[in-house]
């Protein structure tokens, strides 16, 4: 009996933990649910997120402490416009520490509704030596498996042929793996196959229609940072150079200006909008420099010379990244 008094007894105490531990981590999931549904106004229906859920992912694991947090990190929350970013900074330059985020309410240009979205990814403590700890390491694995219901016209057999217009089936796989260590060095891979598209056999023996893969290192020094692999470059407000989604409309007029944020490792599984090869930026004094090299096929659409069957030209060039039919 005392046996069974033990045991009910820890699971009483387990059990308040676990719903605990379950409530934070869906308060964290909702942040940055809310956060995204935010940039949805701002972009269009069919933008890529994955930059911004990967920061927030991370600053909702680990909070920026405001008292030592600087104008790039708050960047990395993408919903700060640059004035508010400046008001953070010029707050805690003119009254000192920060003792708790909810005195962000006193900044100027923070609401209530934007404090509240603050609030899961900032935190406000004693100004610590910054540690590198590679020794700890993140590591993320994300799978999907997704199908449209009913089926489509295109996996149907056509009325004069046994075959049906795709020749995969109706499922779009997706899988994505990430390793961050203290934020300063990272890594990631990713595949992608679309509905329609052969999978494991015929044109994608291999498996996924498209591979994606890269490995970045940031350095405090010289070398501010350096990607091999697959990237994106944002530089200027995309009039210098700017690959992967930008801000198109907002109802916030001090939030339309792009946060460029330099060189990133790519991580979306858009087929087109990205660069391949390597990128450096390197810091002497108050100025960077940028080193790239790209080498990225894309798609495109062909005009073909019936009569010499040779292609002349590329007529437009296509985003959707579906490769399932032979045009």
């Amino acid at each position: 009996m005392r046996r069974k008094t033990k045991i009910l007894f820890l699971l009483l105490i387990a059990c308040p933990l676990f719903v605990f531990a379950q409530e934070n981590n869906f308060q964290k999931q909702t942040a940055i649910e809310e956060a995204v549904e935010f940039f949805g106004d701002q972009f269009g229906e069919d933008s890529d997120y994955s930059v911004i859920v990967e920061d927030l992912e991370y600053f909702s694991e680990n909070p920026i402490n405001l008292n030592q947090v600087t104008a790039e990190q708050l960047e990395r929350l993408h919903f700060l416009s640059s004035y508010t970013i400046q008001s953070i900074l010029d707050y805690r330059s003119t009254y000192g520490e920060i003792y708790s985020p909810y005195e962000l309410i006193a900044v100027e240009g923070i609401r209530e509704e934007l404090l509240q979205r603050l609030l899961p990814f900032v935190t406000a403590g004693p100004v610590e030596a910054m540690k590198e700890r590679f020794y700890y390491a993140d590591h993320q694995i994300i799978g999907r498996i997704q199908r449209t219901l009913p089926i489509s016209v295109g996996y149907q057999p056509k009325a004069d042929s046994l075959s049906a217009a795709y020749p995969g089936n109706p499922y779009k796989y997706y899988l994505r793996y990430s390793l961050s260590v203290n934020d300063k060095i990272k890594a990631g891979f990713t595949g992608e196959n679309d509905a329609g598209e052969e999978f494991f056999f015929g044109s994608n023996p291999r498996g996924f229609d498209f591979y994606s893969a890269y490995a970045s290192f940031s350095g405090d020094k010289w070398l501010k940072n350096l990607v091999v692999g697959d990237y994106h470059m944002r530089m200027g407000q995309g009039l210098i150079l700017w690959t992967g989604w930008g801000k198109s409309k907002s109802s916030e007029v001090l939030s339309i200006r792009n946060t460029g944020q330099g060189t990133r490792g790519y991580t979306s599984a858009d087929e087109n909008r990205f660069l391949r090869g390597f990128a450096a930026e390197l810091r002497t004094g108050r100025i960077d420099f940028h080193l790239f090299y790209s080498n990225h096929k894309i798609d495109g659409s062909v005009v073909n010379n019936e009569e010499d069957n040779v292609d002349e030209a590329v007529s437009s060039l296509q985003s959707s990244g579906l490769h399932r039919t032979e045009s």
